[in-house]
C-alpha cells in the first residue's frame, strides 16, 4: 500500500510553481523504481521473507490533479494501486485530497484486514513543518477503518505517530516512525509499533523495532 503522499507534494509542487502562467497548461509524467530490504507499511512488514521492488507512473497537471499506479512484489505474490487526487496550497497551508484502491489478485497475499483489495478517501494536510494524513477506509465489503498520522519533517528527517482505529478487524494499534533520506535515492527508516494491550494484543504486531533501507530513482518521462 503505497503512500500516495510523496506524489500529492510532486502534484502541489508543479501546481505552485505553474498555477499562474496565463494561458498555458502543462502537466508532467514521471516514473520510478525502488529496491527495499522490506515492505514497511503503516508500523508493520508485509513482507515476511527477502526484499520487494516496486515501480510506478505517475501525472501530475499543473491545476494539482494527479494520478498514478504503482507495483510491488509481495512474499506471495504482488500489489497493483491506482489512486487519483487533487493537492494545493493556500496561505501556506499546504493539502491534498484523493482516492487510492489497493488490488492484491493473487490468493495468499495477506494484509491481515483485507482479502484481496482495500480502498481509501484521504485528506493530507501540511504547514510548514508539520502535517496531519488521515486515511479512511470506504471498500463496501470491509469495515470502515480509520489510519492517521501526525508528524513533522526537519532537514533530511522525518517524525509521526501512526494509529489505527480498527473497526472489527482486531485490536487497534499505533506506531512511531523516523524516516532519513540519506541522499535523494538512498533512505533509512526506523519503526516500533505497540498493540492495544487492553484488547489482548495484535499478532500482527512486531516486538522488536522494525529496520528498512530503501534505494529508489524517479525521473520524468
Amino acid at each position: 500500500m503505497r503512500n500516495v503522499f510523496a506524489k500529492s507534494l510532486l502534484a502541489a509542487a508543479v501546481a505552485g510553481s505553474l498555477f499562474g502562467a496565463a494561458g498555458t497548461a502543462t502537466a508532467d509524467v514521471s516514473a520510478s523504481f525502488a529496491a527495499s530490504n522490506m515492505y514497511l507499511w503503516r508500523g508493520i512488514t508485509l513482507s515476511t521473507t527477502g526484499g520487494v521492488v516496486s515501480g510506478s507512473l505517475d501525472y501530475a497537471h499543473d491545476s494539482g490533479f494527479y494520478a498514478g499506479i504503482w507495483t510491488s512484489s509481495e512474499t506471495d505474490g504482488h500489489e497493483t494501486d491506482l489512486y487519483a487526487g487533487f493537492a494545493g496550497e493556500i496561505g501556506g497551508l499546504g493539502y491534498d485530497v484523493g482516492y487510492a484502491y489497493y488490488m492484491y489478485p493473487e490468493e495468499g497475499v495477506d494484509v491481515s484486514i483485507s482479502d484481496s483489495a482495500l480502498a481509501d478517501v484521504y485528506a493530507n494536510l501540511t504547514y510548514g513543518p508539520v502535517f496531519l494524513n488521515l486515511y479512511q477506509q470506504v471498500d463496501s465489503n470491509a469495515d470502515e477503518d480509520l489510519y492517521y498520522q501526525v508528524g513533522f519533517t526537519y532537514d533530511k528527517f522525518t517524525a509521526f505517530y501512526g494509529g489505527w482505529d480498527l473497526e472489527n478487524n482486531g485490536p487497534d494499534y499505533s506506531h512511531v516512525q523516523v524516516d532519513f533520506a540519506a541522499t535523494d535515492n538512498l533512505s533509512f527508516s526506523v519503526s516500533k509499533a505497540f498493540a492495544d494491550d487492553d484488547a489482548g494484543g495484535d499478532p500482527i504486531v512486531e516486538e522488536d523495532p522494525l529496520f528498512a533501507v530503501t534505494y529508489s530513482l524517479s525521473f520524468d518521462l
